[in-house]
């Protein structure tokens, strides 16, 4: 009798491989299947998980299907995303969007490296390494969690690459296309730019993103009302206060102080913004600019707390690099890469819709004793229940060729 594990990964393949040749449907269930047992994207370590037995068959074949042109990648994508839509459409108002990195410190030989900023470079260590770039957008839900919505791995030395700008904005396309109107997007300060208010302006929606306050960026010149232009940091430091209020940072509450106003960028005219200062002991320690309406503490402070929401897409980031190692990636074709990296996401997606469909927690639980359990969220301990309850019901004479 098949378990709820076992009919829940069928029905998440039956949604997301629908329209696919029939190969690649039992490719796919192949390896998200691999990757969840393997928790790697190495594809010796998936084959030797899968069928020790018949290693060199089942590794060529994964490699052939990684590189075939007969999978539509575009259907895959919109079918994960509509399904990701539906969760997230009745449970989130906010979608966090970041933009990471795959580094491949060693690499040499891979296909379109380019240089990237390694945001999990240790103290000491070269930030700007070879790699991919990635986009991500994840849903916010209420209750702290967060919904994997898509993601895009691309490389700037491509050559069907244009612009940071339009590779975020056809991104983003699809995702407001499926999104309620009243959706708020967040992003951090890399999204501060003229080009990509102007970008989100044409897009029709609401956004809030941080301002960085620091180096050159902190001498842009902002029009508050009908004053005469002053330095972003200026203002800030000057504003009149709103008013008291108390977040904890680091594990400690402090006392900060909330301001606001709204100003105009003087270098290109994109609209008037709404921006929120928060000050502790007289120093300006954020800065974020918002198309919603700030008039009072309590908005100030919603609107602090909207922000640091935005930190579930680094936790989607820290997730899919140390639960499912997508940074291991050995493959040299560029087909090959993109779509493994997609497929760890949508391992993650699998894991996340069980967990909604209430199943995820139960399978957690049965995940066999093998050391204490990591704190890294719960993708880890459902990847584990989920590779424990699926294993022993697959009959691996149907997966081995």
């Amino acid at each position: 009798m098949p378990t709820k594990a076992k009919l829940c990964f069928e029905e998440f393949l039956g949604i997301v491989g629908a329209g696919q040749y029939r190969p690649q449907r039992k490719f796919l269930r192949d390896i998200l299947l691999g990757l969840i047992v393997a928790r790697s994207p190495i594809l010796s370590r998936i084959s030797l998980a899968m069928d020790p037995d018949n290693l060199e068959t089942m590794l060529k074949r994964l490699s052939r299907n990684l590189r075939t042109n007969r999978m539509d990648d575009a259907a895959l994508s919109d079918r994960a995303l509509d399904l990701a839509t539906s969760l997230a459409r009745p449970r989130s108002k906010v979608v966090a969007i970041d933009g990471g990195d795959i580094s491949k410190k060693y690499a040499r030989k891979m296909p379109k490296l380019a240089w990237v900023h390694d945001g999990s470079a240790q103290d000491g260590e070269p930030a700007l390494r070879r790699g991919w770039s990635l986009v991500r957008a994840e849903a916010v839900v209420n209750s702290g969690s967060h919904i994997p919505l898509d993601q895009k791995l691309y490389s700037t030395v491509d050559e069907s690459f244009r612009s940071v700008r339009a590779t975020t904005e056809d991104f983003l396309k699809r995702i407001v296309e499926r999104m309620p109107a009243t959706t708020l997007y967040v992003a951090d300060s890399g999204y501060d730019g003229e080009n990509f208010r102007v970008m989100f302006n044409e897009l029709g929606v609401d956004y809030m993103v941080r301002l960085v306050i620091a180096g050159s960026k902190g001498k842009r010149f902002v029009a508050c009302a009908d004053d005469d232009p002053v330095r972003l940091l200026d203002l800030a430091q000057g504003l009149e206060p709103l008013g008291r209020a108390r977040f904890v940072r680091g594990g400690k509450p402090q006392n900060c102080e909330l301001a606001a106003t709204s100003i105009r960028f003087t270098d290109r005219d994109t609209g008037a913004l709404n921006i929120v200062v928060l000050r502790r002991e007289g120093k300006v320690v954020l800065v974020i600019a918002t198309t919603r309406p700030v008039t009072s503490v309590f908005e100030a402070k919603a609107a602090i707390s909207t922000y640091m929401s935005r930190w579930a897409v680094e936790g989607a980031f820290r997730e899919v690099k140390t639960s499912l190692g997508v940074e291991d990636v050995r493959l040299l074709r560029w087909r090959g890469i993109t779509r493994i990296a997609f497929l760890v996401f949508i391992v993650q997606l699998f894991s996340t819709w069980m967990v909604y469909r209430r199943h995820g927690v139960a399978v957690a639980r049965s995940a066999p004793a093998t050391g204490p359990l990591p704190r890294r969220g719960l993708l880890e301990r459902v990847l584990r229940g989920i590779a424990h309850a699926l294993w022993w019901n697959f009959d691996l004479s149907e997966i081995a060729v």
